[in-house]
């Protein structure tokens, strides 16, 4: 990002907790049905985060002077391009670095990946994020990953390939190097692998010898959770969760609501000062469980769980569980205020701070002129096909 696009924004070291990106999930539909989609998402899913609410979203989060960027999730944000297109125009304005997540089942040829993302970069898009995976090569060909990909590196796109593992895995971070020529360590272009968590569908469809060997994997990840209090997520029907959201949206994780008016940056930094998303942020989820429930009928254990949003979707899927977790997360409160007062004068912990003068953005009721069309009417047009 430009010197001229930065301005008035301050970004936050690497390790500190703090307001970093908008998530946008414009929608929930999606081409393909992956069985490990934590969002069971497909094309029967409804419902689309309109132009106003997410201009609006926008706008809030440019309050915040550490947030630096915008991402477009799903489903998959290409089955509303021009949504995003004029989504991404309106956060170019404040300074906002635009990212998307796709299948790239759109990227059929090279010359409809260009044509597909020339638009988006010229709105802002400057980062490409292309899942493919076993589950996605049930859906999408190959081919298409290198149509995007190879469009992504004519446009000059920083890129990622994300590749989810299960069980018996066919395609991993290095079989996707080799075939999309991606040197480990470029700057620039990245394959990174996440492990399956039993979220979603992937929770329906596991059987419970591949549930087992989930959560007996050495890699799995059971720490704090990086992206609550961070990566603030608008749910395709405008509610507000103070974190990524990767896992089935629970209204008891809702911190706001954008088309009921709620403001992005009020509702996180009211997030900043509930105990437990404090506790979530900085040990995680399956701590939070393992000490709520300690001395219980029924307590849990770390190895109860293939990773933190397993565990996410576990304690706020329970009335039970979260009333344990709310109830211990105010008796460890004055040990959690310690902790943040030290990292805050350390300078890693930042709740959120109002951005300096940002440039002027298009305003929403201008943007909003045309309603844009649903994830169904786009692709009956044509302007996003399998």
């Amino acid at each position: 990002m430009s010197d001229e696009l930065k301005l008035g924004r301050s970004a936050a070291p690497g390790n500190c907790v703090a307001p970093r990106s908008l998530v946008l999930n414009l929608t929930l539909q999606c081409p393909l049905r992956c069985g490990h989609c934590c969002y069971r998402s497909d094309m029967g899913q409804h419902g689309c985060l309109d132009l106003a609410a997410a201009c609006r979203a926008i706008d809030d989060a440019a309050r915040m002077d550490s947030v630096q960027q915008v991402s477009f999730v799903g489903g998959d944000p290409f089955l509303v391009p021009d949504l995003m297109r004029q989504a991404l125009q309106h956060a170019r304005g404040h300074g906002l670095q635009g990212t998307a997540t796709t299948s790239a089942f759109w990227a059929r040829s090279p010359a409809r990946a260009r044509a597909i993302l020339e638009p988006l970069v010229q709105a802002g898009l400057g980062e490409l994020v292309v899942s493919y995976d076993d589950a996605h090569a049930e859906f999408v060909p190959l081919r298409n990953v290198e149509n995007a990909v190879a469009a992504a590196r004519e446009f000059s796109l920083r890129l990622y390939v994300a590749v989810t593992l299960d069980a018996g895995a066919r395609i991993d971070a290095a079989y996707l190097r080799r075939l999309l020529h991606i040197a480990e360590g470029d700057p620039r272009e990245t394959v990174y692998e996440v492990l399956v968590n039993a979220t979603g569908r992937a929770a329906d469809n596991a059987a419970a010898d591949a549930a087992t060997a989930r959560r007996a994997d050495s890699r799995v990840y059971r720490g704090a959770c990086h992206s609550a209090l961070q990566n603030i997520q608008v749910t395709h029907t405008g509610q507000i969760l103070p974190c990524c959201g990767v896992l089935p949206h629970d209204a008891r994780m809702v911190i706001g609501d954008v088309s009921r008016g709620d403001r992005v940056d009020e509702a996180v930094a009211a997030a900043y000062q509930d105990p437990l998303w404090s506790w979530i942020a900085l040990e995680g989820p399956v701590q939070v469980l393992v000490q709520a429930t300690a001395g219980s009928a029924q307590p849990l254990a770390a190895t109860d769980f293939d990773g933190i949003c397993s565990a996410c979707s576990r304690l706020f899927g329970s009335p039970e569980l979260l009333a344990a977790a709310r109830a211990a997360a105010q008796r460890k409160r004055a040990d959690l205020g310690v902790h943040t007062s030290v990292l805050a004068a350390l300078g890693l912990w930042r709740p959120p701070q109002p951005a300096a003068a940002s440039p002027p953005a298009a305003t929403a009721a201008a943007a909003t002129a045309a309603a844009p069309p649903s994830p169904a009417a786009a692709q009956a047009a044509g302007t996003a096909t399998v």
